[in-house]
């Protein structure tokens, strides 16, 4: 018979739980050029006022000036915010921008590997970001997507499409969206969005489509499964933004025609105002 290893693993508990509880009552300590930060492990369960004082403060900069805000943390230390533009003016604009979300949109482009892949990170800096300066919707969505089973922040469905990425097959033809990705329709082709299923859960309001076509084409867009419109796309050199906007559109489904000269790069779902994190993720 196996010997039963619970106690043992019990005693390993309560060593490593003890041992965590004396290094945060070091602080943050340096050996040698290494920096050892200090550990609090119910942090998670602490009140974090950090992001309030950071709209706090942001509401009361002077844009032009500062670009550095110190954060007082609920530890009561301070943490920088630094701007590595080469004239210290990014975060100036950024924090500037901030100030009008109430009355136009603010975008954020977060790009990432797979770390942020299925919008693990980006939600919460975007819902964040939302409960303090206003907006709803996810930003910016791909047609295609690896992770979309696993993304819960929005659910996302697709088939019959060539994807192009930098990280995958090229074509000196075909150039790439800001998202590293272009998609070519073939037969047959659809992809349907629909709200999120949990979370922060929003009916689409407002949708905008991204792409180009250099020969007349057309696509179609079912709402709620039961309203079917179809739309002509004249041709364009430049990239095209399409708007659709409805109340309550609890799922679209987009299909297009298919012609050599279509490319498209995906939708965003926001409002005409507020702050959107376009999670743009790139795996590797």
């Amino acid at each position: 018979m196996s010997k039963n290893h619970i106690t043992q693993s019990i005693l390993i508990i309560l060593v490593i739980l003890a041992s965590l509880l004396l290094v945060s009552l070091i602080g943050e300590f340096t050996v040698g050029n290494i920096k050892f930060k200090k550990i609090n492990i119910i942090k998670d369960i602490q009140e974090d006022t950090t992001m309030t004082v950071v709209a706090q403060q942001i509401n009361q900069a002077d844009s032009s000036k500062n670009f550095s805000l110190k954060i007082d943390s609920v530890e009561s230390r301070n943490t920088n915010i630094e701007d590595f533009s080469s004239d210290k003016s990014g975060l100036g604009f950024f924090f500037s921008s901030l100030k009008n979300s109430r009355r136009k949109p603010v975008r954020v482009a977060f790009f990432g590997d797979s770390f942020i892949e299925g919008d693990i990170l980006c939600a919460n800096f975007r819902d964040t970001l939302q409960h303090l300066y206003g907006g709803r919707g996810v930003g910016f969505v791909p047609i295609t997507s690896e992770v979309s089973k696993f993304r819960t922040t929005i659910q996302h469905s697709y088939s019959n499409w060539k994807t192009f990425s930098i990280v995958g097959e090229k074509n000196e033809l075909i150039p790439l969206g800001t998202s590293g990705y272009c998609f070519i329709p073939l037969e047959e082709n659809e992809v349907e969005y629909k709200p999120a299923i949990k979370g922060r859960t929003f009916n689409f309001h407002h949708i905008k489509l991204f792409l180009k076509n250099r020969l007349p084409s057309n696509y179609s867009y079912t709402l709620n499964d039961t309203l079917k419109f179809t739309e002509p796309l004249e041709a364009q050199h430049q990239l095209q933004e399409l708007n659709i906007s409805e109340e309550n559109i609890q799922s679209i489904k987009l299909q297009f025609k298919t012609t050599d000269s279509l490319l498209v790069y995906g939708a965003s779902f926001e409002e005409p105002t507020g702050v959107y994190v376009d999670n743009f993720s790139m795996r590797g």
